[in-house]
């Protein structure tokens, strides 16, 4: 293969058609009946998260006129390419696009999983920006059949005339899986159990639209609506502010190109739900279970190296979401240098479950799991408490307490979007929003407190708050995907967080930054960048006590005078209910520069511990 794509040519083709033999006009199916978007709004929903707009191509066949005049209605870019030659049709729209990469879905996969797309990215960004060896063909496993997507190079797609049997032109990419020692395939792991490959959310026959529309009736569009029950408003007053939001949203981005919708309830549905409802409740899963699919016999993916490394992360609703980003950054980005990968957040039961491993990286905060391993561990931000004696067993790549005083060149590990993204280059140089609030899983209370302080220096319309819970008083939305959370960051001008990974993105972009503490360990990491880093910490916003402590510090004056310079800067209390405290607000840059170089350490870190390995060390 020749030369390294660009994400600035990226681009996702949905090969669709009206004709099937199993189920015709499954494509313009409402899922679910009779009120839901068809299959291919579904679609286009979930890719405008990730791609502008005019990225996004149909392709269907010229002979094709129904699904043509559908196309044309709701403004959807679309090719006309040959019915019967799939891969021919890809590949003249490849030409046509001037792309260099393709994401390849297909019209009857409506619930792709958006968090699959971003890891794939994220691993075409590291390639790009670091030079490494030209990729061919990037996909995520496991997940559910149907959710799953790949990613090829159009150098890789147009290879292969040697290959031109029937498979070959149905099947697009097959004459690249089919030869893994000619091209460099890499697949992400994404952390799911192997369970998810039981799993079929595909849309073949009956059965499956039967059971895609049960899983729509259990996930959406409920969901959206019922994880604000404790809270005075409405479900469809939640529901018309959602829509007011989207409206507002859309119109101070209406000069770019990637549009976001926020009131789709249907995006709720992802492999992780899929895979809780499994879980729960399994007799949903049995209606297509009989339903046969297509599969090939294919030889396993040739990788550069022939480690077998195991990431243990932090589950996302135990230890938050920054453990298992950073890791799923990592992953990404490990599998680009050419490592197989597995990825989980159960921590070992016993050394037997371990012997195929040669390296653990292990994300948990202050677990040890020394004991269970029989091959090198890895610690990331750990403060166990023997790591003074095996210092050269931890890595940090975020600050850390026991760094006070010395951050000075620190290395962090943070998406390769902050380098590269196509639609960044869209932007106008003006700030669209004067400031950014990441809230995390924060309760209503703490919440209104965020909010009430923000709102008296800024007009509502100019916040955005990630996270927390919605107060009304300014912009708000749950979650958003990687792609719409750097657009965000992106488009403004000061970022207040608790300390974790956002924080340190938001100092890569050099935007004024502030932090407030949800915990003992946040408030001790904020002083920190306080102190050293000249990053306001502008107190606690939990509404209650820690048991820290800084707590007796500043309460009985025996804080450092480091310690009296920040804390006599925060308003405690302005008001008798501590419901409505609020606080000063003070943004600046952050006075020290971080290097987004911990991979880099990382690889040492492997190829040492593998060298002694050999040696026998």
């Amino acid at each position: 293969m020749s030369g390294i794509p660009s994400t600035d040519n990226c681009f996702a083709f949905v090969q669709a058609r009206i004709g099937s033999s199993r189920l015709t006009g499954k494509v313009l199916k409402n899922l679910p009946n009779p009120n839901g978007p068809n299959l291919l709004e579904h679609i286009h929903s979930r890719l405008i998260k990730i791609l502008p707009e005019d990225r996004i191509v149909f392709l269907i066949p010229e002979t094709d006129k129904q699904l043509e005049e559908f196309l044309i209605g709701r403004k959807f870019n679309y090719f006309l390419g040959p019915l019967d030659d799939v891969r021919a049709r890809f590949r003249l729209a490849a030409e046509k696009y001037s792309a260099d990469i393709i994401f390849r879905l297909t019209g009857d996969n409506p619930f792709v999983d958006i968090r699959a797309m971003e890891l794939i990215l994220e691993a075409w960004n590291y390639s790009f920006v670091h030079n490494k060896q030209a990729l061919d063909l990037v996909s995520c496993t496991p997940l559910p059949l149907g959710m799953g997507i790949e990613s090829f190079s159009v150098s890789a797609l147009m290879s292969g005339e040697d290959c031109n049997e029937e498979r070959h032109k149905e099947h697009v990419s097959l004459h690249i899986k089919e030869k893994p020692n000619l091209y460099n395939i890499i697949r992400i792991p994404t952390g799911m159990s192997s369970v998810v490959n039981g799993i079929r959310c595909t849309i073949d026959e009956p059965a499956d639209f039967e059971m895609m529309e049960a899983i729509c009736k259990s996930i959406a569009p409920t969901s959206i609506l019922t994880n604000q029950s404790n809270q005075e408003n409405s479900n469809n007053n939640q529901l018309a502010q959602l829509k007011s939001l989207d409206a507002r949203y859309e119109e101070s981005f209406q000069s770019n190109s990637m549009k976001v919708s926020f009131s789709d309830p249907y995006q709720q549905i992802t492999a992780e739900t899929v895979l809780n409802l499994y879980n729960n409740n399994p007799e949903i899963f049995a209606i297509n279970q009989k339903v046969d699919q297509v599969r090939f016999p294919l030889p396993p993916p040739i990788t550069k190296r022939k480690e077998q490394i195991l990431i243990i992360a932090g589950n996302p609703k135990q230890f938050g979401y920054g453990h298992w980003e950073r890791m799923s950054i990592l992953a990404a980005q490990l599998a680009v240098e050419g490592f197989n990968l597995t990825m989980t957040d159960i921590e070992p039961e016993s050394n037997s479950t371990l012997e195929k491993y040669d390296i653990v990286i292990f994300d948990k905060r202050d677990i040890d799991i020394t004991n269970r391993m029989q091959c090198p561990v890895l610690y990331i931000d750990s403060n166990r408490s023997n790591r003074s004696k095996y210092p050269e067993s931890h890595i940090d790549i975020l600050p850390n307490t026991i760094h006070s005083g010395n951050l000075d060149d620190f290395n962090i590990l943070i998406s390769s979007y902050v380098n590269h993204t196509p639609y960044f280059n869209s932007l106008k140089k003006k700030k669209k929003w004067e400031l950014l609030i990441y809230a995390g899983n924060l309760d209503y209370n703490s919440s209104t407190i965020l909010d009430r302080s923000v709102v008296e220096l800024f007009p509502p319309e100019h916040i955005y708050r990630i996270g927390g819970m919605d107060t009304g008083l300014v912009p708000w939305k749950a979650r958003v995907t990687k792609s719409e959370w750097w657009l965000l960051l992106r488009s403004t001008k000061k970022f207040l967080s608790y300390f974790g990974q956002g924080v340190m993105e938001a100092i890569a972009l050099d935007l004024e930054v502030a932090t407030y503490s949800i915990s003992k360990t946040h408030r001790e990491l904020s002083l920190l960048l306080d102190r050293e880093a000249s990053i306001p910490w502008l107190g606690d916003v939990v509404a209650y006590d820690f048991d820290s402590p800084y707590d007796q510090d500043l309460s009985n004056g025996s804080n450092s005078a480091n310690e009296k310079n920040t804390s006599s800067n925060i308003l405690d209390s302005i008001e008798n209910d501590k419901y409505s405290r609020k606080f000063e607000l003070r943004f600046s840059k952050s006075s020290k520069q971080f290097t987004n170089t911990a991979i880099s350490e990382i690889l040492i870190w492997i190829d040492k511990e593998m060298k002694r390995s050999r040696i026998g060390l």
